[in-house]
């Protein structure tokens, strides 16, 4: 037997599963809208001195790059890791192992999105993606 609870375990997965993955997607959704607003950079910024345009570019490029990408990236892999280890303590003890399997069952079939995991998490795109006309509203769905 563990000296590890359940409820330990139980908190760890839902963190890296549920919450970080939650996270990543709040910094997909923001570098995907700043991303868009590449597209109209020329008109907003028409008649404006050369060297705004290029250093609103430059701003916005290494923000989306260095920030959104960068920290959707790493709630991602951290998330995953969590809950990974979550997964891999407890299978030393077949009693946490059962609980957690049934928790991660409910949590997935839970009514209450903010309880389960994403079913989508956008990604966040770097500066140099290329812009599509529209941005898909979950896996597969292009406009």
């Amino acid at each position: 037997m563990s000296d590890v609870k359940i409820d330990d375990l139980e908190e760890l997965w839902k963190a890296g599963a549920v919450n970080m993955q939650q996270v990543a997607g709040q910094f997909g959704e923001a570098g995907i809208n700043l991303h868009k607003a590449g597209v109209s950079e020329s008109s907003v910024f028409e008649g404006a001195d050369p060297k705004l345009t290029e250093a609103w570019a430059r701003l916005r490029n290494m923000f989306q790059d260095k920030v959104l990408y960068k920290s959707y990236e790493h709630c991602v892999k951290s998330g995953n890791a969590l809950a990974n280890i979550a997964i891999s303590i407890s299978k030393q003890d077949t009693d946490n192992e059962e609980d957690l399997k049934q928790i991660i069952k409910q949590t997935k079939n839970s009514d209450v999105d903010d309880d389960r995991p994403p079913s989508y998490v956008p990604e966040a795109p770097k500066s140099g993606d290329e812009h599509p006309r529209e941005y898909p509203a979950g896996p597969g769905d292009f406009r």
